[in-house]
């Protein structure tokens, strides 16, 4: 779960509205990062642990935005909680259009 390298995966999902990007703390831009996050916790350690663990996403924040390219860049901590206690990561992740706005990928950096 630590490490310099940057870790990096994507999802692509149905946009609710088309040539609209999801931003930073649209719901399912946070849902899909936390998915991801779920899936490299669960690469990482064991799906054991993480079903101990309850993952949420805290200060969302804005750190670019592309109208042209219909991209957000975006922050937050990862707030881990399990029997031991809690503790956040931060990570950082994008959401952007693809295929003519009809979809969007989120990519989870940072993990």
């Amino acid at each position: 779960m630590h490490g310099k390298i940057a870790w990096y995966l994507v999802a692509l999902f149905f946009s609710a509205c088309p040539h609209s990007v999801p931003d930073c703390a649209d719901e399912q831009t946070v849902t899909t990062a936390l998915e991801i996050a779920k899936k490299k916790l669960i690469k990482e350690s064991s799906q054991d642990v993480v079903k101990q663990e309850s993952l949420k996403q805290v200060d969302m924040r804005t750190t670019d935005m592309d109208k042209k390219l219909g991209k957000y860049t975006c922050a937050a901590d990862l707030e881990v909680t399990d029997p031991a206690g809690s503790k956040r990561l931060p990570i950082q992740y994008t959401s952007e259009l693809a295929d003519g706005g009809k979809r969007f990928y989120v990519t989870v950096y940072g993990l």
